[in-house]
């Protein structure tokens, strides 16, 4: 937890500064979507949100001080691996 909070503060205005940003996008967004009456670009909420995805990925990674291949590979199996394997997809 403490980690957590470490990361946290000493990213404090990035993360600010994207929170602010995606918030804009999305009063941007319903503005579009009161003022034209269209539900076209809904989509990009989603976009958002899986851009979201790999900055904190990134993030995590960069505050670990030493990182190897092998921890790389784990975070990265433990994230997308279980149930995803390989024979799965060809069967």
């Amino acid at each position: 937890m403490t980690n957590l909070k470490t990361l946290i503060n000493s990213r404090f205005q990035l993360l600010t500064y994207m929170a602010l940003s995606m918030m804009l996008s999305g009063f941007l967004l319903l503005l579009r979507v009161k003022l034209n009456q269209s539900f076209y670009y809904l989509f990009l909420v989603w976009n958002l949100f899986l851009a979201f995805i790999p900055f904190c990925m990134t993030l995590y990674l960069r505050s670990k001080t030493q990182i190897t291949k092998t921890k790389v590979g784990t975070f990265l199996f433990n994230t997308f691996g279980y149930g995803n394997s390989v024979e799965e997809i060809h069967e």
